[in-house]
């Protein structure tokens, strides 16, 4: 059986049509609302759901809410352009075509 079977088999995960978790007990996925499978404790990619799970395998959903609509690297990605403006604002802030 598959990840992907084993997790449909419990009834409270639903597929999109293009094979990736769509909702959990009803929870939509996107948006704000984001999930993190995972195996045996381990976070591993939806890409694998067609991987084989084995006797006593634990697979696992974790939803997490964003209250900005955006995945963490999204956020990390806008931080570091953030800090770049600034660094950038600093540098024409101390500026003095004088110095020249």
């Amino acid at each position: 059986m598959s990840i992907r079977g084993a997790l449909a088999a419990t009834g409270v995960v639903r597929f999109s049509f293009n094979g990736q978790i769509a909702s959990v007990s009803g929870i939509p996925i996107g948006g704000p609302i984001q999930s993190i499978l995972r195996l045996n404790g381990r976070v591993i990619p939806q890409t694998l759901l067609t991987f084989p799970v084995q006797r006593f395998d634990t697979v696992a959903i974790d939803l997490t809410f964003n209250i900005t609509g955006r995945s963490e690297e999204d956020e990390l990605s806008q931080e570091l352009t953030d800090i770049a403006h600034l660094n950038v604002a600093e540098h024409f802030a101390t500026y003095d075509p004088e110095d020249l």
